[in-house]
């Protein structure tokens, strides 16, 4: 298994913001617009899906979006499948989902 490069705190950031579509200084712009920063919450969901990884992250976002408002993003922390009878059975996702808290 071949192993993979730790990411640096800023090589992160700067993937997020590549995701989110915005850059250090737009999210510093919006915050000191809105008079501060924003603070945001992360919690951890897990969700399942006979179909694929793809479903599963889709299932996990839809039920994170009716509970938690403000959801800006996930990261897909882990992937697992269950196996019967020699075939996967089913995927499951373990993912940290961001929401920005209200003020």
């Amino acid at each position: 298994m071949a192993k993979r490069k730790a990411k640096t705190r800023d090589a992160m950031k700067d993937e997020w913001d590549e995701v989110s579509g915005s850059s250090r200084s737009e999210t510093a712009r919006r915050g000191r617009q809105r008079g501060g920063a924003s603070v945001a919450k992360i919690t951890e969901i897990s969700a399942t899906s006979t179909k694929s990884f793809e479903d599963a992250i889709s299932v996990g976002i839809e039920r994170a979006n009716r509970t938690l408002r403000n959801v800006r993003g996930a990261w897909i922390k882990e992937q697992q499948v269950r196996i019967s009878g020699g075939e996967i059975s089913e995927y499951q996702v373990n993912m940290l989902v961001t929401f920005v808290i209200d003020d």
